[in-house]
């Protein structure tokens, strides 16, 4: 609701301003118009009396021809006749800066109004006489001008509109800065920033004086309105900067756009109080939830809010996940505790069988009166079980394992004499690799039990390398050897029924479940016929326990 309120707002807002913008466009469009079609009208009127002016003095053309007659008599009344008549014509046309009538010979007549200088005169006098000159030796047809031409003659820019016969030539001249004074003396009050263009669009004048060399700036900082001059080819442009424009709106619309505002920004700040003292400590308290249904118990709370009500929610909330946190390290520690128990079980299960096994092999031996061969045996019994009965350790590094099979294979060596051949490829860097304890001594003991063949030699090959297993640093134990192939039962993981009345094929069984104890992983442990003859045993031993 609060952001639908915003949003009708936004959009009331939105529609004043246009609708301001659009009447004040309007108004602008009107008021700038008729002003530039008032100028535009002033300076026609300049244009179509010098014309008309033109067309009096032409009218006058045989005193004009006179002016090139050979006789000084009648050239000189003939300009006596011309020059009243300009005078006459320009007493009743105060726009036109110089009329001037010229022959072939030097007799020039004009006149020109007081905004001229002397220097001025005589510089348009030599333009024209060149001109003419210039005409008259290149050898071409008499020719004026069509309308007003614009002319920069010295450094004054002029309109000129002349008429040229082979024998006088008349033209009328009007200073580009008359045309900007007179709409300055018009423009007293309307502050408009106002250019006059000539044909090829090029600024002659500007009616505010500080504007003469802005033109370019003042037409790409704002909106130009244009106003054509029929003659002359003169073009009135009017430019209005931005600021200006919005100037002009009336209090009421400021009034109204400003209440807007204001109504805006106090939602802004409402919407920002509610976001802040209530949608967002129910995002934060329904996030923590959300943690704690992943699994994730250590997340709290953060209590960044005033409101009392949810501060009171959000300590009761985090008090209440510390004691779940408690009741579940209490429940850890009990399955720990289980866990290292029945750890305990099968570590005790393993060393009565191995003993049971050496007390049954020494009996044999006695049969056979091998009383020196029993003694050594012993030596080596000795020395597995000082290894076995190292107190309060689950796992070894791999070294000491290897050391305990060295003495192991030593021991049964002196049991089956020549009937087994093994190898471990003892690499330095693993040496240090913590493994559980007596748990390759499992696997080796089974061999000996059921995989020789009687007459064939055995052969055991014991490696170790380095894998990734679960996105984890893990040490890879490989077994194989050449001897009988397992059941189907052992290669399945069917252990329970490979279990025999006499405890016998426990040993499997033990091993995998004291490395789902120790590393919380049942896929530790693999075990295979190969194609080419005997079996192989891959053990998984990643770096650290979760015990």
């Amino acid at each position: 609701m609060m952001a639908g309120l915003l949003l009708l707002d936004v959009l009331i807002l939105g529609a004043v301003w246009k609708y301001s913008n659009s009447v004040l466009e309007r108004n602008m469009d009107e008021d700038i118009t008729h002003l530039l079609n008032i100028y535009a009208t002033a300076l026609e009127t300049v244009l179509d009396n010098t014309d008309a002016n033109l067309i009096t003095l032409a009218r006058e053309r045989g005193s004009l021809e006179e002016l090139s007659n050979p006789d000084d008599a009648n050239r000189y009344y003939a300009s006596m006749r011309i020059a009243e008549k300009i005078q006459s014509l320009c007493s009743y046309n105060d726009g036109v800066d110089m009329l001037l009538a010229i022959g072939n010979y030097a007799n020039d007549v004009s006149d020109a109004s007081g905004r001229m200088t002397v220097f001025q005169r005589d510089e348009i006098i030599d333009f024209m006489e060149e001109k003419r000159e210039k005409r008259r030796l290149e050898g071409k047809l008499p020719t004026g001008t069509s309308g007003y031409v614009q002319e920069e003659v010295g450094t004054t820019q002029y309109l000129l509109r002349t008429y040229d016969t082979q024998t006088y030539s008349i033209s009328a001249w009007i200073q580009v800065e008359t045309l900007i004074s007179m709409l300055r003396k018009m423009d007293r009050s309307s502050g408009r920033h106002i250019f006059l263009l000539n044909g090829e669009g090029k600024c002659i004048g500007a009616i505010l004086e500080k504007d003469a060399e802005k033109f370019e700036d003042q037409q790409n900082g704002g909106r130009t309105w244009k106003s054509e001059i029929g003659r002359g080819g003169l073009t009135l442009v009017c430019c209005v900067e931005t600021s200006d424009l919005y100037g002009q709106i009336s209090l009421i619309p400021i009034t109204t756009l400003l209440v807007i505002v204001v109504t805006i920004l106090l939602l802004f700040r409402l919407f920002q109080y509610m976001s802040r003292e209530i949608f967002a400590p129910i995002r934060n308290l329904m996030q923590a939830i959300s943690y704690v249904q992943e699994g994730n118990f250590q997340h709290r709370v953060e209590n960044h809010c005033k409101n009392k009500e949810f501060s009171s929610l959000n300590a009761a909330f985090n008090s209440m996940l510390d004691t779940i946190v408690g009741l579940r390290i209490q429940e850890y520690e009990k399955q720990l505790q289980l866990h290292e128990t029945e750890l305990k079980y099968f570590q005790l299960q393993i060393r009565p069988h191995f003993f049971l096994n050496a007390l049954a092999t020494i009996h044999s031996m006695t049969f056979e009166n091998r009383f020196l061969e029993i003694r050594a045996f012993i030596s080596a019994l000795s020395k597995n079980i000082r290894y076995m009965f190292k107190a309060g350790l689950h796992t070894v590094a791999l070294k000491e394992e290897w050391n305990h099979l060295e003495h192991y294979f030593e021991m049964q060596e002196l049991l089956y004499p020549g009937c087994v051949f093994y190898f471990i490829e003892r690499r330095a860097e693993y040496e240090n690799w913590k493994i559980p304890q007596m748990l390759l001594h499992i696997f080796i003991e089974n061999k000996y039990k059921y995989g020789l063949k009687e007459g064939e030699l055995l052969s055991v090959y014991i490696s170790a390398e380095h894998v990734v297993h679960n996105k984890k640093r893990t040490l890879k134990i490989r077994i194989e050897d050449d001897g009988k192939p397992f059941p189907e039962e052992i290669v399945g993981k069917e252990y329970q029924n490979a279990v025999r009345e006499d405890g016998g094929g426990v040993g499997f069984y033990n091993a995998e479940k004291t490395l789902e104890i120790m590393y919380g992983d049942r896929d530790l442990l693999a075990v295979e016929n190969r194609e080419e003859g005997g079996t192989r045993i891959s053990i998984l031993i990643p770096e650290d326990t979760v015990l």
